[in-house]
């Protein structure tokens, strides 16, 4: 006759052990991507005569998150400034000047207080052309 073992052997145990092991992983990957925050994002383009700038705007608490390709058959220089809904604002942030490039970047823009708005601005030789961008 068998004698029935009251006790997991250690071979259960290392098997529960792992099956364990296996189920915590899982429960935690499942259970980040509920824990990011997601911000919104607006995408922007801005055209002059000889100059391309596009991509797109995320809105986080004091700052905007400026992600571009800028394309460019001249000189072009980009201005940024962020303002919060009183029209608070800590100045413009300018690029240096690219001449005849296609280039991809970004740029982080500080406000100080919630970020309402953005305007960006495409300066060539002949002609400044901006937009302004509200959150959403």
């Amino acid at each position: 006759m068998r004698k029935l073992h009251t006790r997991p052997t250690k071979r259960r145990r290392v098997k529960a052990a792992v099956v364990l092991a296996a189920a915590i992983p899982g429960t935690l990957i499942s259970a980040a991507p509920s824990a990011v925050a997601a911000y919104p994002t607006t995408p922007f383009e801005l055209h002059t005569d000889t100059s391309q700038m596009k991509g797109t705007l995320a809105w986080y608490q004091r700052t905007i998150g400026v992600d571009y390709t800028l394309k460019t058959s001249s000189c072009v220089r980009v201005f940024m400034t962020g303002y919060t809904a009183d029209g608070a604002t800590e100045g413009p942030n300018a690029t240096s000047t690219s001449c005849h490039v296609a280039i991809s970047g970004n740029a982080a823009i500080g406000v100080p207080g919630t970020p309402a708005s953005i305007r960006i601005c495409l300066s060539d030789v002949t002609l400044t052309v901006c937009g302004e961008f509200k959150r959403p």
